[in-house]
């Protein structure tokens, strides 16, 4: 199965155990209570979206990460596009973190998330 798959399947997983939080709102709102324990940004998010949403999670010591495009979150959870995903359950958030890591260590230099 190839990377971009498992990490779309386990996301579609943590989806149906109820333990992710999609879109803005409930993303802040998780991270405000303390449940967010990784924060997904699609690749793809709008600039002023993704500082304000980062900036919150860094408030609250979330790590950030990022991978999949709007559409790609959007299809597996049946919506039109989906840039913000709050994960809420620290197992999920460590395989998740793990998979995005190794997807990105894979990209050319320049195609790199710089941080």
């Amino acid at each position: 199965m190839a990377q971009n798959d498992r990490i779309l399947g386990l996301l579609g997983l943590a989806n149906r155990a109820h333990k992710l939080s999609l879109g803005m709102t409930a993303t802040q709102k998780a991270i405000a209570r303390g449940h967010c324990r990784l924060l997904i940004l699609a690749t793809d998010i709008a600039r002023n979206a993704e500082e304000k949403v980062g900036s919150e999670a860094k408030r609250h010591n979330v790590p950030v990460t990022s991978g999949g495009s709007k559409d790609d979150f959007g299809r597996i959870f049946g919506r039109r596009e989906v840039a913000i995903i709050g994960v809420n359950d620290s197992g999920f958030a460590k395989s998740l973190s793990g998979l995005l890591d190794r997807s990105e260590e894979n990209l050319p230099t320049e195609e790199r998330d710089p941080q």
